[in-house]
């Protein structure tokens, strides 16, 4: 909605950085459950690479944001339109790949799961047997 808006245009590129750094905190969080709503830019990375299967491309661009955002809300950065377009961009690319990855590795999970109760099962008659 912030991109559709042009929302650095009006009301402001304070406003616009606020919103999109919200929303990608807030999806970070709820995806892979990290404290990110009032940490640091740099606690925020760490727990990233610490806790989570985050890459370190995803890493990289969050690590971008994260701080133009912190210079423009902080130190009164004056992003360019262009750099204002790019972060917009870069946040939603970055929720759409994790949404994909995290979808990935849920089916994967999925697959596996039928193998890993019969394996059990197997094991378990098996004993039982005995």
């Amino acid at each position: 909605d912030l991109n559709q808006r042009e929302a650095w245009r009006s009301p402001g590129v304070k406003y616009f950085y606020t919103g999109l750094t919200d929303a990608l905190r807030g999806y970070l969080a709820a995806t892979w459950g990290v404290r990110t709503l009032e940490e640091t830019t740099a606690e925020i990375l760490e727990a990233l690479r610490s806790e989570t299967p985050c890459t370190v491309v995803h890493l990289e661009q969050i690590r971008q944001v994260l701080q133009r955002s912190d210079l423009v809300k902080f130190a009164r950065f004056e992003p360019t339109e262009t750099e204002a377009r790019t972060d917009g961009a870069v946040a939603v690319r970055i929720v759409e790949e994790i949404a994909a990855q995290v979808l990935q590795e849920q089916k994967k999970e999925l697959e596996n799961m039928p193998q890993e109760t019969a394996s059990t099962e197997q094991a378990f008659n098996s004993e039982a047997r005995e």
